[in-house]
């Protein structure tokens, strides 16, 4: 999900230089993973793209690099082409947590854009493997419902939770969270899966205003 931007060409003198470091961490589930980072700057763009790989998880690990590498360069178009008529220099990095258990490994991707606005923008997406069968996971199958079910269940759980100062705040707040939960697939992108529970992260601005910052919704498991 991306605020609109101005279509920018590419520069084809732009000098591009490119980084990559690697660093090795244990974590808690006792997963090896590297972390590659590479660093690229131009007049456009800074970036710095920190990709996770799970070592012992090779198909888990390329599916991962394959969708934030095709999402960064979806966004290193757009940056190249704006630049000549904002002048301004995009910045694009992510960071990875990792929330694995013993059943799941849960990678969770924090993007953030900077494209000339007051604020930094922030987006979140996960992936989540089942140690078991081996495949990763979707949201409908690791809760048993569809999507409409799903985002009834979050508008509700956000709508309970929401506080208002006035019937026109309510009203704003009101609107945003049902747009915000709509059942379509670039909605629910983040959700982390516990041995009990789901967990659906709602980015900053997504379900409400960007003062309020992340929101995100717990589904108990039967």
């Amino acid at each position: 999900m991306y605020k609109k931007l101005n279509l920018k060409y590419f520069i084809a003198n732009s000098i591009l230089v490119l980084c990559l470091v690697l660093s090795t961490s244990l974590i808690s589930c006792k997963e090896e993973i590297v972390i590659n980072e590479e660093q690229i700057t131009s007049e456009a763009l800074v970036a710095t793209v920190k990709i996770p790989e799970y070592v012992k998880h090779p198909d888990f690990s390329s599916t991962i690099k394959e969708e934030i590498e095709k999402d960064f360069e979806n966004y290193k178009e757009y940056a190249e082409m704006d630049f000549p008529y904002s002048n301004i220099t995009s910045t694009y990095r992510t960071e990875t947590e990792d929330f694995s258990n013993s059943k799941y490994l849960n990678c969770f991707v924090k993007k953030y854009i900077y494209a000339g606005e007051n604020i930094e923008d922030e987006y979140f997406i996960t992936f989540v493997y089942n140690k078991k069968t081996k495949k990763i996971e979707t949201l409908e199958n690791l809760t048993g419902k569809s999507l409409e079910e799903i985002g009834k269940y979050c508008e509700r759980a956000l709508l309970a939770e929401a506080k208002w100062e006035s019937e026109y705040e309510k009203n704003v707040m009101t609107d945003d969270i049902k747009n915000g939960t709509r059942p379509v697939p670039r909605n629910y992108k983040a959700f982390v899966a516990g041995k009990k529970e789901i967990t659906i992260h709602f980015s900053s601005g997504q379900v409400l205003s960007n003062w309020w910052g992340p929101q995100k919704v717990t589904i108990p498991l039967k």
